[in-house]
């Protein structure tokens, strides 16, 4: 505790302050491959997408045979209610379907947006570590060729 700290609190009459913990900061961890990072990214991406179209797809599936029971019994009861419910419920459809063609042209530009990453040339990089490391994985790399 610092003297400004006691006098304040002998000044204010006021029982002495906790401390907070200290956080230590994270040490860097090894460096991983971008190439490894890049075919996870994809691979979630595509099953992201073919779970976020199967669940779209069903939805619009039980919407059309909902709509289908619901305009039999609207017609039925002649109940403006009903006829309500099934408006509303045609919106709905219409939106998870809008929802799956965005969900497609979303896909298609993020796998454009990937093979155009690809083709991209690293002119300048960052080593991070210390010198003796990067003369090491110099040598191996001469020594390599």
């Amino acid at each position: 505790m610092s003297k400004f700290e006691k006098s304040m609190e002998e000044i204010f009459d006021v029982a002495p302050s906790i401390k907070t913990p200290v956080v230590q900061k994270e040490t860097p961890k090894d460096i991983v491959e971008i190439a490894s990072i890049s075919k996870d990214l994809e691979s979630d991406l595509e099953k992201d997408y073919a779970e976020s179209r199967k669940t779209l797809q069903s939805l619009v599936r039980k919407g059309n045979d909902a709509i289908d029971h619901l305009l039999a019994i609207a017609s039925e009861t002649e109940h403006p209610r009903a006829f309500e419910v099934v408006a509303t419920l045609i919106k709905n459809t219409a939106e998870a379907n809008e929802k799956l063609m965005n969900l497609q042209k979303s896909f298609r530009e993020l796998k454009g947006l990937k093979n155009k990453e690809s083709n991209v040339t690293v002119d300048k990089a960052i080593f991070v570590g210390s010198t003796s490391e990067l003369s090491k994985l110099l040598k191996r790399k001469n020594d390599d060729e």
